[in-house]
């Protein structure tokens, strides 16, 4: 892989209309994927590489930036990645790596701030467009020292650093427990204990983050 660099991915996202595409059911019956499609670049999440162009009605068809933790439920349950292959070279996205490549932080690590997994073993053997998040980006002041991010707050924030023209953010459920995570898994669910218990992310944090940042920045939460 090739790690781009900062002018590039001005290049890139610089006053572009940028959809970042969550992966809860919420978009399911919604009829968003025209609208999805006609922003400039649209970011996709982990597994939804391989399961969104199944309905475009509702997810719609356009994948030009694939970021992923590295984490992928389908291949815990069926050991192979040759799914995601297909659709890489199908699509040929730029990969954004939600996690930084390098980070030495025991803070940070706690939580797997670090990019690895089957999905980063992949991508670190394909012949693609790499756009890595610096660790700094989980320290921001704005976050008061909550650092376990979601893949999609972390990518918002980075994107906000290279002045898009638009976002548009759309399947956030932002962890709420009424629904799957995930649009192509009824099974997976995070639950008033995960939340008690500090697992996973803070979904009340992250949208009320995303709420402060929208009356600084051009972005529309489509819920």
């Amino acid at each position: 892989m090739k790690i781009i660099n900062n002018k590039d991915i001005f290049s890139l996202i610089e006053n572009k209309k940028i959809a970042i595409i969550g992966s809860s059911p919420s978009l399911k019956d919604s009829k968003q994927g025209s609208f999805i499609d006609s922003h400039d670049i649209v970011i996709r999440f982990n597994d939804a590489l391989i399961f969104h162009n199944e309905n475009p009605i509702d997810f719609g068809y356009n994948c030009d930036i694939w970021a992923t933790s590295g984490w992928s439920s389908e291949y815990d349950k069926t050991q192979t990645l040759d799914k995601h292959k297909t659709h890489y070279y199908k699509n040929n996205p730029y990969i954004l790596g939600t996690r930084p490549l390098y980070n030495n932080d025991i803070k940070h690590l706690s939580k797997g701030l670090k990019m690895n997994g089957p999905i980063f073993n992949l991508v670190n053997n394909l012949d693609c467009k790499y756009i890595d998040t610096p660790k700094e980006i989980f320290d921001l002041p704005m976050l008061d020292g909550y650092f376990n991010l979601s893949s999609g707050i972390s990518t918002l924030l980075l994107l906000l650093h290279f002045r898009p023209k638009k976002i548009s953010m759309l399947g956030f459920n932002f962890f709420n427990f009424k629904a799957p995570t995930h649009f192509w898994n009824n099974d997976y669910h995070y639950t008033e204990e995960t939340k008690k218990n500090s697992e996973g992310h803070n979904g009340e944090f992250e949208k009320n983050l995303v709420k402060t940042l929208i009356k600084d920045f051009n972005i529309k939460l489509v819920e």
